[in-house]
């Protein structure tokens, strides 16, 4: 997953907030965040249906090789069946597998009919883009789809050879699910996907961001960020490089506080917000844990 921001961010050690709506693009990538270690995996799940929409069952072991792949290429699949249906990721450097280039994800069908599926849980409530192919692979029919909520058909090509490209646009829920699908065939059965989802939604009426150094050992610099969700203000630091939370506290209510000023010294942050009171309050926090480290009361 990754997280852009529509104002550039600067690598200056201070940004002065604005109060005006922020938009976040959020991208999520099958196949750079495709893991051969956790199922689930973040907002996806790896695994397989007896009928198309029917129950969805998890992949649970992982094995290097089997049928539909190739020595070395690591599978997921369900130790209650025979293997493939599956999912797997060729892994190998310069070796085509199946019709499977160096770092593509693959799907696989069953032999009794079992539909193979990667499905993306919504974490976000708003319109996504959904764009891709289901790649012509090694040399079988097959029949390409891409479902919302289990039950509602939004793209599906059948019996063919050749790719299967779509663009969608879609609205989801907090909990809605795309499964891309592959089945109806199962010979030589090896299908690449490339599936790209982005989001675009407000995340606050009020955000300041500012470049911190790397503080999960990564050697990217990482930010520091400043939002507002439901009335209450929370900072947050973000990995620089796959745009994931690292850490979150929550500042107080809007009825309470209003941050000013977001600031990054080093290894340390300072919030500038000023109570209903009146009273300004100056926060230190140590960048890696949020700790507050010391606090000022400035005069009115």
């Amino acid at each position: 997953m990754r997280v852009t921001v529509s104002r550039a961010l600067s690598c200056l050690v201070f940004l002065s907030a604005i109060e005006m709506p922020i938009v976040y693009a959020i991208t999520w990538n099958v196949q750079d965040d495709f893991s051969l270690t956790a199922n689930p995996n973040g907002p996806y799940s790896y695994g397989w249906e007896p009928t198309l929409g029917g129950i969805f069952s998890l992949y649970n072991k992982t094995d290097a090789g089997g049928s539909g792949s190739c020595s070395g290429v690591t599978n997921w699949y369900d130790t209650s069946i025979s293997l493939p249906p599956l999912a797997a990721k060729n892994n190998i450097f310069g070796q085509l597998c199946n019709g499977i280039q160096p770092g593509e994800v693959s799907i696989h069908p069953g032999p009794n009919g079992e539909f193979s599926v990667i499905r993306w849980t919504s974490p976000m409530t708003g319109e996504v883009k959904i764009d891709g192919y289901f790649g012509a692979g090694h040399s079988g029919i097959m029949s390409y789809f891409v479902y919302k909520d289990g039950a509602t058909p939004i793209f599906e090509l059948h019996n063919t050879y050749a790719d299967g490209p779509f663009s969608l646009v879609e609205e989801v829920s907090v909990g809605t699910t795309i499964d891309f699908a592959v089945g109806e065939g199962y010979s030589a059965g090896s299908t690449p996907l490339h599936a790209v989802i982005t989001s675009t939604a407000i995340e606050s009426d009020y955000l300041d961001v500012a470049g911190i150094p790397d503080v999960n050992g990564d050697g990217i610099i990482d930010q520091a960020v400043l939002v507002m969700r439901a009335g209450r203000y929370y900072l947050r630091t973000i990995n620089g490089a796959t745009g994931k939370q690292l850490k979150q506290v929550v500042l107080g209510t809007a009825a309470n506080i209003k941050p000013n000023a977001l600031t990054a010294v080093g290894v340390q942050i300072s919030v500038l917000e000023k109570k209903s009171t009146g009273v300004s309050i100056l926060q230190i926090r140590d960048a890696a844990t949020l700790a507050v480290l010391k606090t000022f009361t400035l005069s009115k």
